[in-house]
């Protein structure tokens, strides 16, 4: 009579599971995005409106945001939805008067720009998280609008149908 090999694991096996696992891992979140593992956990996604301020926009960037336009992280390539309303104003540039006063002022080539993004994101207890990108009000990020590159801030986060927005 043969004896039966017994399957032992050894320290080999273990660490080439553990790679085989980060790989699986790895190729999941590479094609689903980051999102996946919010709906792994139940998480649902709920269309939510953010918006963002810049107070000093070159003119000639301003002007070629449009409704409609592509919203993103330029850092980290997040979508965050995409343009409902751009809002131009004067540039609001923080200035010393001859007292050493800081006075807000206008400054000519420049706008100010708020930009209403509809997107779908998912509440975090403290903003709101958009494919793996954590947002609260007060954030800052360089955003791309269009063709577009500002540097933004979060100035607020409400869902949908809180909003005129909403149909």
């Amino acid at each position: 009579m043969e004896k039966q090999k017994k399957w032992r694991f050894n320290i080999i096996d273990v660490l080439f599971l553990l790679v085989v696992l980060a790989g699986l891992l790895f190729v999941v979140l590479r094609l689903g995005g980051f999102d996946v593992v919010a709906r792994l956990t139940g998480a649902a996604s709920e269309p939510y409106v953010v918006t963002f301020i810049a107070v000093e926009v070159p003119d000639y960037a301003a002007e070629r945001i449009q409704a409609g336009d592509k919203v993103t992280d330029d850092n980290l390539s997040v979508n965050l939805g995409t343009v409902l309303d751009v809002q131009v104003g004067p540039a609001q540039v923080s200035t010393a008067d001859a007292q050493g006063k800081l006075v807000i002022s206008e400054e000519e080539g420049f706008s100010s720009v708020e930009l209403s993004c509809q997107t779908a994101a998912t509440d975090n207890g403290s903003g709101v998280t958009v494919d793996g990108l954590d947002l609260g009000v007060g954030h800052t990020m360089v955003v791309r609008a269009g063709d577009a590159k500002m540097y933004m801030v979060v100035c607020d986060i409400q869902k949908l149908a809180d909003t005129p927005y909403a149909n």
